[in-house]
């Protein structure tokens, strides 16, 4: 007798996955979708366990549910292609699947749902380099989106903008450092509908968490290639830019990133001292500690010798 009617009953999916039953989990999630159950149900767990399994079928279904109308299906379907398997999918169709998958959320990851556009994001990142070239293609055509221009919210293209920066920015590829410093310099993108009609443009303000995010990616990647665009990046007037800026700049440990000058007289006082940073609620902020110190204030800033 087949254990799959027990194990649906006792909503054990990812012992499911283990039997590999991709249409009883698809039957499952079609009915719940059906009879707009979805929300009631752990929706990211059974979604998940169908990737899992890594089959092509699983794989189809969730590139479906990307464009179900209902955000919670696209938020989990996210989840799903994020956690599949794809190495036990046949090498003759593995390079195809995971194609088209990639494809499916680069189109998704202009979706208005910030969610859903958070879970495409991650999950596109998690491609790695496979992934990189169609970001990079997407990122310099620009924010392209369904939404007619008088529907369009004035933070709505920045974040999507934002979602595929940051996608490229944590395939931590050095293949993505280029467009990164395009991204923390460049001065305005276009956003276009799907006919290449051009609806707005994100600059000033709306352009700073973009390239905030670009600071950060070109931290976590390493390369060399961004010390100096960081260092310009560190006269910018944004201060929340200046301090990502500098904190990648600090990531890659290198002798020409960040440069201090200092008076000869001072540097007698200031040999050896390392200024750090804390987000500590009671401490935040930035901490100089000086071996040369005899004496320090309550909050460390200030010292005698």
């Amino acid at each position: 007798m087949s254990k799959i009617p027990y194990l649906i009953a006792k909503e054990d999916w990812n012992a499911l996955a283990e039997l590999k039953a991709v249409d009883p989990l698809i039957k499952v999630l079609d009915d719940l979708i059906e009879n707009d159950q979805l929300w009631e149900a752990d929706s990211g767990e059974i979604f998940g366990a169908l990737g899992k399994i890594g089959d092509t079928k699983a794989v189809n279904f969730l590139i479906k549910c990307l464009q179900n109308e209902d955000d919670t299906v696209r938020t989990s379907a996210a989840q799903g292609l994020g956690s599949c398997n794809f190495s036990a999918i046949t090498a003759v169709e593995r390079e195809d699947t995971i194609k088209r998958a990639i494809e499916a959320l680069i189109h998704t990851i202009s979706d208005e749902e910030d969610t859903v556009r958070e879970y495409v994001s991650d999950t596109l990142s998690g491609f790695g380099e496979k992934a990189v070239g169609p970001l990079i293609s997407l990122i310099d055509k620009g924010v392209i989106t369904d939404i007619p221009k008088n529907e369009l919210t004035s933070y709505y293209p920045s974040d999507v903008l934002c979602s595929m920066v940051e996608a490229l920015a944590y395939t931590e590829s050095k293949n993505a450092v280029d467009t990164l410093i395009k991204v923390l310099h460049k001065s305005s993108f276009t956003v276009y509908n799907r006919k290449d009609k051009v609806l707005a443009e994100i600059k000033g303000w709306d352009l700073l968490k973009s390239q905030t995010t670009a600071a950060r990616g070109l931290g976590l990647i390493g390369d060399k290639r961004a010390i100096e665009p960081l260092n310009k990046a560190l006269e910018l007037d944004d201060m929340d830019l200046r301090l990502e800026a500098a904190c990648s700049l600090g990531l890659m440990d290198d002798s020409n990133g960040i440069k201090i000058y200092c008076d000869l007289k001072s540097w007698l006082y200031l040999k050896g001292t390392e200024v750090d940073f804390s987000d500590d609620m009671l401490s935040g902020g930035f901490q100089i500690i000086n071996p040369n110190a005899e004496r320090t204030c309550g909050c460390g800033t200030s010292f005698s010798v």
